[in-house]
C-alpha cells in the first residue's frame, strides 16, 4: 500500500486482524501541503483499511464501523522521508494516527561454549532483542579450561537474521601426581605414613601438602611381614565423561623383617718382615659370639715366622686383625761349572822333509 502527496489514495486488501500490527506507509518526496503557511507543515493521509466490527475482539479503538481516518505529523525542519508505520493503537484519539518506527523483534543470538574439538563444555546462552538493539555475548570462566578465541561477533546488534557466537576453550593439562617409595624395616623400628611419602601435585602442578593426602593401610612393626599402604588424593571431576580426571593414588610397600643378630669380622693378613703383603687378605664374618679359625698359608720363597693376633677365637662387635708374618728364604750360591775345552788350532805348524 503506497501513499503519495498528490492526493491520490491507493487501497489494498484488508489483512487478517490476527496478523495486523500496523500499516506500512511509504512516502516519496518532501512533506508539503498547499494549506501550510510554512511554519507548521503537515500532511493528511486517508487510511480506509480499518477492520470491520465483526472482525474485532475486545478492542475499543478498532470496535467501530469503517470510516476514513486522518492524522498529522508536525515537522519543523527539513526531513528526508524514510519508511514509517501507521500503527493501530487503542490509546490514541479516535480518528487520528501517528507515524512511528515500531520495535520489531530481531532473530536470536546463540552463544556457544566449546572445546577445541567442538564439544560443548557449558550451557549455551540465548540473547533476544529488537532489531537494532545492541547485544553483548559474555565470556565464561570454565573450570579446567582456558579461553582460546571467540568466533563471531561478541558485541553487535540484533538483526532479522539469526546469529551465532562461539567461545572456544583449551583444556588445561593435568599435572596431578603422587610419588611414594618402598622401604625396609626391622621388628621394633618406628614407622609413620609420612615416612614413605615423597610429593604430590594438583591439577595445575601446585604442590599438595601431606595433610591433604588420604592414607589407607597400616604397618605393624611388632612382627615381620610385607605391608601395602595406599596414598590417595581426590581430584575434582569437572566433567563426568572426562578420562583426565578422577582419583589419583600410589602404593608404597613396607617390608618388616626380624631383627638380625649383630655381625663381627676377622681380617687375616699375610706379610713379610717389612710388612709387605705377600698374599691377599682373607675376611671372615659371623654372628657375634660364634667361633672362627684362621689358617697359615704356604707361600713360595718364604717361611712362616710368627703370628700376631688370635689364630682362633670368637667374633666380636669390633673388627679383629690377625697377621701372619713370613721370613724370606735364603738363596745359597751354586758351585761353579767346569770350563768346556775348545779345539786346538793347527795354525803355525809346518811339515819338514826327511
Amino acid at each position: 500500500m503506497i501513499y503519495t502527496t498528490d492526493g491520490i489514495n491507493y487501497t489494498d486488501t484488508k489483512p487478517p486482524l490476527s496478523e495486523l500490527k500496523g500499516v506500512k506507509v511509504t512516502l516519496n518526496g518532501t512533506l508539503t501541503s498547499p494549506e501550510s503557511d510554512g511554519s507548521n507543515p503537515f500532511v493528511s493521509i486517508t487510511a480506509p483499511l480499518i477492520p470491520k466490527k465483526d472482525d474485532i475482539i475486545n478492542n475499543n479503538m478498532l470496535n467501530q464501523p469503517m470510516f476514513p481516518v486522518t492524522g498529522q505529523y508536525s515537522i519543523f525542519y527539513d526531513w528526508s522521508i524514510q519508511d514509517w508505520f501507521y500503527e493501530l493503537n487503542s490509546s490514541m484519539i479516535m480518528g487520528q494516527f501517528q507515524f512511528l518506527n515500531p520495535a520489531l523483534p530481531g532473530k536470536a543470538v546463540t552463544v556457544l561454549y566449546q572445546d577445541e574439538n567442538g564439544k560443548e563444555i557449558a550451557t549455551p546462552e540465548t540473547l533476544n532483542g529488537n532489531i537494532g538493539d545492541a547485544y553483548t555475548a559474555e565470556q565464561k570462566s570454565i573450570s579446567g579450561y582456558t579461553f582460546k578465541e571467540v568466533q563471531g561477533n561478541a558485541n553487535g546488534t540484533f538483526t532479522d537474521q539469526a546469529q551465532t557466537v562461539i567461545y572456544v576453550y583449551r583444556m588445561n593439562q593435568d599435572f596431578s601426581s603422587i610419588i611414594v617409595h618402598d622401604s625396609n624395616l626391622t621388628v621394633g623400628e618406628h614407622w609413620d605414613a609420612q615416612d614413605n611419602f615423597d610429593s604430590a601435585t594438583d591439577y595445575w602442578g601446585n604442590p599438595v601438602d601431606f595433610s591433604n593426602i588420604i592414607v589407607s593401610g597400616d604397618v605393624d612393626t611388632s612382627k615381620a611381614g610385607i605391608y601395602k599402604v595406599t596414598y590417595t588424593r581426590g581430584v575434582p571431576n569437572f566433567f563426568s565423561d572426562s578420562e583426565n580426571h578422577g582419583i589419583y593414588s600410589a602404593i608404597a610397600t613396607i617390608k618388616v623383617s626380624d631383627k638380625l643378630p649383630d655381625k663381627g669380622n676377622v681380617i687375616i693378613n699375610y706379610v713379610d718382615e717389612a710388612g709387605k703383603t705377600l698374599s691377599k687378605s682373607i675376611v671372615l664374618s659371623g654372628d657375634v659370639g660364634e667361633s672362627y679359625s684362621s689358617e697359615q698359608k704356604r707361600i713360595n720363597g718364604y717361611t712362616f715366622k710368627e703370628i700376631y693376633g688370635n689364630a682362633n677365637g670368637q667374633f666380636t662387635h669390633q673388627t679383629q686383625n690377625i697377621t701372619y708374618i713370613y721370613k724370606k728364604d735364603t738363596v745359597l750360591p751354586s758351585a761353579p761349572k767346569p770350563a768346556i775345552p775348545t779345539s786346538t788350532s793347527k795354525k803355525g805348524l809346518m811339515k819338514t822333509k826327511a
